[in-house]
Formats: structure tokens, sequence, C-alpha cells
């Protein structure tokens, strides 16, 4: 009996062994809803999805709360922090409507995108070509919507801190940058923009409707430079404020 049950042990141990060494391989799977770097950058249908993603960190025109309800110009019903902006109270504790999504000068969510954009540059000369995807117009693209994210924080703050690499982990706990100047934040804008306008077609088809042509690029070109030559920023015997 005994010499019995010591077979059917050790067949059961050595049924167990072969079996887990056959699930490995069986368990050992490349997830389907994610992709390591590797992946990604060598893959310009991808990459593509990168691009994609960069413009939802845009501000949708058509939000409940426009620029207005921060001016004299309008009240806004529902305040939603603008009355903060209006009375001047906004502080690095109670942002007020400069925190919400619908404000096109959140901080946050425009250095995310930034932070994609410098991401995709940091990696776009390493991916190889594919049919069907244009890996010059994706540069035009992301040119133009880092562009078009400073701007919005130029807009928003006056003079800001530029961002045009990928910070390790290491850098970014101890990352400290000054706010650049005014000539700086345009010549940074304004240098993205020549290289969109040069890599962005003329127009898109109706299925790729809302992407950056070299006219949106043009456009943001003549609105920043409009922008600045205002004589709130350009005037200093106006403007005296340090950070415009």
């Amino acid at each position: 009996m005994k010499i019995k049950f010591k077979h059917i042990y050790l067949t059961i141990v050595t049924g167990l062994v072969l079996s887990m060494s056959a699930c490995s391989d069986f368990m050992d799977l490349t997830p389907e809803d994610q992709y390591d770097d590797e992946t990604v950058w060598s893959d310009a249908e991808l990459v593509q999805t990168i691009v994609n993603d960069i413009y939802g960190y845009l501000h949708h025109g058509a939000e409940e709360v426009n620029s207005s309800a921060i001016t004299d110009d309008a009240f806004f019903t529902h305040v939603y922090g603008t009355r903060d902006c209006n009375e001047a109270t906004v502080n690095s504790s109670s942002l007020g409507w400069y925190d919400r999504d619908d404000c096109p000068f959140k901080w946050e969510v425009r250095y995310k995108g930034i932070y994609r954009a410098n991401l995709f540059f940091a990696n776009i000369d390493k991916v190889p070509e594919k049919v069907g995807f244009d890996l010059d117009v994706m540069k035009g693209e992301v040119y133009f919507l880092r562009a078009y994210l400073c701007s919005e924080l130029v807009r928003g703050f006056g003079r800001v801190p530029l961002v045009n690499k990928v910070y390790t982990i290491e850098e970014a706990s101890n990352l400290e940058l000054p706010r650049s100047n005014m000539k700086e934040c345009l010549d940074f804008i304004l240098a993205d923009l020549e290289k969109a306008i040069q890599l962005l077609p003329e127009t898109v088809s109706s299925s790729n409707l809302g992407r950056a042509t070299k006219s949106a690029a043009k456009g943001l070109k003549a609105r920043m430079l409009l922008h600045v030559a205002s004589p709130l920023y350009a005037d200093r015997t106006v403007n005296t404020l340090e950070c415009n």
C-alpha cells in the first residue's frame, strides 16, 4: 500500500511540474490594450495615435465659459470661479476659474500636452516609414500643437517657463524652471510655427477635418504677432508690469 501511495505521489508531483512548465508560454502573454516604448516607436501607426492624443489637450472653443467672463465685458451667471479673476483674489491656493477644465489657460492640461509633444520629438526620428502614414506631416502637426499650447499659456499668463525636452523623474523632482521673457516665449512659438508651415499640407480630407494645416499655422502666427504687438505687451510705458 505504501508503495502505491509513493508512486501516486510521484506521479502527481511530476504532472504538476510538467503542467507548470507547459503553462509558462501560455501565461506569458503580450497585453493587447497597452504597448511598451520599443513597440510604439517602431510602428508609425501607433505613433499616429500619440499625435491624435495631443489634440485632446487643446481647449475646445465651445466651452460654456469664455475669457470675456474674466473681464469687464461680461458677467458669467453661474460664476464657476470667474469672480475670483474679476476681483483679483486668485492666489496659489485658490486658482478660481484658472483651475477649471473649461479654462483655456489651465496650466496642468497645457503642460501635459507639451510633455507629450516633447516625447514625440525625442523619438520620432527613429520611427521607420510605413505605407499610409506620413511622418513629416505628423511632425508638422505636433509643431503646430506645441505652439498652440504654448500660445494659450502666454495668453493667460504672459511670461511662462518654456519646456522643450523630456525630463527624467530625477530631473523633474527638483525642477524649478524660471519664467522666460516675452521675446523668448514668442520666438519659441514662432519657430515651431515656421516648421509646421513647412511640413503641413494645404488642406486635409473631410475624414481628417480638424487636423492642422498650413493655414491654421499661419493664422496662429498672425494671431500671436498681433497679440504681442499690443501696447499692453510692446509699449513698456503703458505696461510696466514685470510679468506682463
